[in-house]
């Protein structure tokens, strides 16, 4: 347990999960998911598989889309739950406004 809470306030993987959670519970009732389980981290390892092969449009990153999410567990031999599959679209979602922010923050003090 040592090892988790360490790898939660260093930065790690853990601190990552956690800050989705944070996201997470912002967004209206209707929308949210169930909590991200903080040891699951099999669903960021795909998230971050997945993003290394995400197109680009020429001004940001396109979200995933469903087809692409088949075809990966087509592809890699994995069974994503729908729970599964909402969880990545909401970690798509939220790391895509964390890029948009940051880009517009850049801008500014750039500018």
């Amino acid at each position: 347990m040592a090892g988790l809470r360490k790898d939660c306030t260093e930065g790690g993987t853990g601190s990552k999960l956690l800050e989705v959670n944070r996201q997470a519970r912002r967004l209206p009732r209707a929308e949210r998911e169930p909590p991200f389980p903080v040891t699951d981290a099999r669903l960021l390892a795909i998230f971050w598989e997945l993003h290394a092969a995400r197109s680009h449009n020429g001004f940001s990153y396109n979200p995933f889309s469903y087809a692409e999410l088949d075809a990966y567990q087509r592809l890699a031999g994995v069974t994503l739950t729908p729970w599964d599959v909402k969880m990545l679209k909401r970690i798509d979602t939220i790391y895509l406004m964390a890029l948009q922010k940051a880009e517009k923050l850049k801008a500014k003090t750039h500018g």
